[in-house]
């Protein structure tokens, strides 16, 4: 599957979700854990995007204009910040209000080279129509969120693409269910459990994964490869 986005497996990860916005969910539930973060986000966001402002410490709408003229001067777009705060940029890859298509270049932009300032971009619009193109890990964004049904139109299942040198920040959250944890204790003298943590997706896929939508998934991207890689 990270292939079929031009992802290294030796880059990137891959958490199986519901969909997009449970993708953006478990964003939102990582970085909010501890000290909370600050969240700037592009006006012609989706809903699920948006959303994530309510749970932020601090937020602000941006413009294509406020964007741009932060990356060029390299100053922060969330102005009174505390120095060190957690920073969350998130944006569609294609707006949901008149499918116009953002860069893809102002996630590496975004970062501007700064540990603490992490992008978020939503790719569910331009994947039904275009080639994701993550070859290049280091532009690449922090955390993509994909539905997979806007693709292929079956199977209903979601993805989160992780950057494995940001991936860390995503067991910052304080859930855990299913097969996320090694050993739990839950006594009344005693509670407490030791997460999964060689591998990044093992410690974020909650409960049983859509088991059967994953092997369908396999299928539609060999249709698909049929069908478009001669084109």
């Amino acid at each position: 599957m990270l292939e079929f986005f031009r992802a290294d497996p030796a880059e990137f990860d891959v958490v199986f979700v519901a969909n997009a916005t449970a993708g953006i969910k478990l964003v939102m539930d990582s970085f909010r854990a501890e000290d909370g973060f600050v969240y700037a986000y592009h006006k012609d966001s989706h809903n699920s995007l948006i959303g994530v402002r309510e749970v932020a410490l601090k937020s602000r709408c941006l413009d294509d204009n406020a964007i741009e003229q932060s990356i060029t001067s390299g100053s922060s777009l969330l102005p009174g910040r505390t120095e060190g705060e957690l920073q969350l940029y998130a944006y569609p890859a294609q707006s949901n209000f008149d499918g116009r298509r953002l860069p893809l270049s102002w996630c590496h932009g975004l970062r501007g080279g700064q540990v603490n300032r992490h992008v978020l971009l939503d790719a569910a619009a331009l994947v039904s129509t275009s080639q994701l193109d993550l070859s290049n890990a280091e532009t690449a964004p922090d955390f993509t969120v994909v539905s997979f049904n806007k693709i292929f139109g079956f199977p209903d299942l979601g993805a989160l693409l992780v950057r494995k040198s940001t991936g860390d920040i995503l067991r910052r959250r304080k859930y855990f269910g299913g097969g996320t944890v090694e050993v739990v204790v839950a006594l009344e003298s005693e509670q407490w459990h030791i997460p999964r943590t060689e591998i990044l997706h093992e410690s974020l896929e909650d409960g049983t994964l859509a088991i059967h939508n994953i092997m369908a998934l396999d299928t539609a991207m060999k249709v698909h490869k049929e069908l478009f890689d001669n084109l």
